[in-house]
């Protein structure tokens, strides 16, 4: 349901403490300006729902899902709300798991059980062009990493209209600095296997700081990371005292939010679904 995904974005903003990261405790006001991108970002994970049911049912095919221009109108609407940089890979997941959503939907299919033929239509068979301009978005934001590691992947915006490169492609390169890309064939796996490790959580808000904790210490090997135990009992001091500390390292940090979001949303739309509350 669409609404899984509305609600798994607002968990995974708000859930505390994810030290280092945007959560509902911070003093700064990022919180806010984060909830109000998610808002801003709400008209386009509608509309790629409707893309995804569209597909589904026959009425446009794959090259004209357009989802590299969703996930630009999005950022670029978040920006003109909270005039700072958003959260490219957050968002990006969002829009790709709304318009799975809507496309699960429209045949009928459990997510879980069509997750790859599903990711393999959805990301990988988009027109080049739409694949350029989802580039251009993250030049437009000055995300020179996320440029740099395109470029020294051998992807550029000449190179993917000559190569046909697709969203996937890009997906699977920039995975490497924000979890929320991990959302693709090669990677996607990893994420998944994590949602079904959080099957005896409490609700989705301890599932969240869970999966923040497990991507950031065990899939991108955070050295800061690398004590926190949540079955240690001084574990809440810790997180709050990390909190502190890394904050400093928020924008760097927020690029595992992606990765609870989608991970949030396996385990909502599995066998034995996830409690949120």
């Amino acid at each position: 349901m669409i609404k899984d995904i509305k609600r798994a974005l607002m968990i995974t903003l708000a859930s505390p403490v994810k030290p280092g990261s945007v959560h509902r405790f911070i003093p700064e006001i990022e919180f806010e300006e984060r909830i109000i991108e998610a808002i801003e970002v709400f008209d386009v994970i509608d509309e790629s729902y409707k893309k995804g049911r569209e597909l589904a049912l026959g009425n446009i095919d794959s090259s004209s899902l357009g989802l590299g221009h969703l996930i630009s109108s999005a950022y670029k609407k978040a920006f003109e709300a909270i005039n700072e940089r958003p959260l490219p890979g957050l968002d990006a997941a969002a829009i790709v798991l709304s318009s799975i959503d809507g496309y699960s939907e429209g045949i009928r299919q459990n997510v879980i059980n069509g997750i790859n033929s599903f990711l393999s239509r959805i990301l990988y068979k988009g027109k080049p062009s739409d694949t350029v301009e989802f580039v251009e978005s993250l030049e437009d934001l000055g995300l020179s990493n996320y440029i740099n590691l395109l470029e020294k992947s051998g992807i550029t915006k000449e190179s993917i209209e000559y190569e046909e490169r697709s969203l996937g492609d890009v997906f699977e390169i920039l995975s490497k600095i924000d979890s929320g890309f991990l959302l693709n064939l090669k990677y996607y796996n990893n994420l998944l296997k994590l949602s079904k490790m959080l099957i005896g959580s409490k609700n989705a808000v301890q599932a969240a700081l869970k999966s923040y904790i497990y991507i950031g210490k065990d899939l991108y090997k955070i050295e800061d990371f690398s004590d926190l135990d949540i079955n240690d009992p001084n574990f809440l001091n810790k997180l709050l005292s990390k909190d502190k500390i890394l904050k400093r390292n928020r924008e760097d940090l927020n690029a595992i939010l992606g990765g609870v979001l989608i991970t949030l949303y396996f385990s909502l739309n599995s066998e034995n679904p996830l409690k949120l509350f």
